[in-house]
């Protein structure tokens, strides 16, 4: 409360310092929530042999990536990926794309 502009009077103090409290009370409210990244890069070997392909296979290489890409987002949209629908978190429901 020390940085509190000292210019203010008394009740304008109190009114801040509530205002304060309110608002770090509601934040401790918050809870932390596990999440998860996904990184879609290919094994290094599979790199290596892009890198020493030629065109045709280096494109049979891309499509087979993005078609694996595909398929595990519809999984994760289909069979994983949840959101918290009540307040506290009290429920689930799955997400639909």
């Amino acid at each position: 409360m020390s940085q509190l502009d000292p210019a203010l009077c008394a009740e304008e103090r109190d009114a801040e310092i509530a205002r304060i409290e309110a608002q770090e009370g509601a934040a401790g409210r918050r809870r932390a929530v596990a999440g998860f990244d996904f990184t879609f890069s290919v094994p290094k070997s599979v790199s290596v042999l892009w890198g020493v392909a030629d065109a045709d296979l280096q494109a049979m290489i891309v499509e087979a990536h993005h078609t694996a890409v595909a398929e595990v987002v519809d999984y994760l949209e289909r069979e994983v990926v949840a959101t918290r629908t009540a307040w506290e978190g009290g429920s689930f429901r799955r997400v639909q794309p």
